[in-house]
């Protein structure tokens, strides 16, 4: 009897420390995955402050640059019937 709850003691202890260690993990991947969530963001807003600096200084250009994608896009989706 006393080696079943040995057995069983040291059975419950492994499942803890898989449990701690599997939280550990857990924890580093969260805060990796913060991080570069982080990173994106701060390069995402970077971009579009570029982007409407760009827009800014170069009206005509912004202007003919969507007037051309819009003619595409419409070429592209129109129908052909």
């Amino acid at each position: 009897m006393d080696n079943t709850l040995t057995r069983n003691s040291d059975i419950a202890n492994r499942a803890q420390n898989l449990a701690q260690d599997a939280g550990r993990t857990l924890g580093r991947s969260t805060q990796q995955l913060a991080e570069t969530a982080k990173e994106w963001s701060d390069r995402a807003q970077e971009i579009s402050e570029d982007s409407i600096a760009y827009m800014k200084e170069n009206p005509g250009r912004t202007v003919l640059g969507a007037a051309a994608l819009g003619f595409v896009a419409g070429f592209l989706l129109r129908s052909r019937h």
